[in-house]
């Protein structure tokens, strides 16, 4: 077995891969899709009782640090300074856009760069509550 790092690399002709995030479990595409779709089964996004419009995403944790975003500035895509614990990145919501994550609110005010359409990294203070968080898949509440 090759060595676990942020790249691409194979196990028994298998390829893995992980990106440049704190993650806890390193998966395949295919088990990515499984896990999205089992949570997900075959509706689409919902509307909950208030109206928002609800969407499942790929919920991940970042820092501001200068190994994770290439500057230690703390000022996100939106050209305002990042806020632990309320900021959060996503390429497919508006910046300024407000989202309910297991009860807490954040808005987006960073950008993963990807094209990434179905995630959301939220910002935290420290790489160990980063891996703690890990990824997963979150029904995520779109409130403004």
């Amino acid at each position: 077995m090759t060595t676990l790092s942020p790249a691409t690399f194979y196990v028994d002709n298998t390829e893995l891969y992980a990106d440049h995030r704190p993650v806890n479990v390193y998966t395949t595409p295919a088990m990515e899709n499984k896990e999205r779709n089992e949570y997900k089964g075959n509706r689409e996004d919902s509307v909950s009782r208030g109206g928002h419009r609800k969407i499942l995403m790929n919920v991940s944790a970042y820092t501001s640090s200068d190994d994770e975003c290439g500057k230690s500035d703390n000022i996100t895509a939106s050209g305002r300074k990042g806020i632990i614990g309320y900021s959060c990145a996503s390429d497919s919501l508006p910046m300024g856009t407000k989202v309910l994550v297991n009860g807490r609110i954040w808005e987006v005010m960073d950008r993963f760069g990807g094209g990434y359409g179905d995630r959301l990294d939220l910002m935290m203070s420290s790489k160990e509550e980063c891996f703690k968080f890990g990824r997963k898949w979150i029904e995520v509440e779109v409130i403004e």
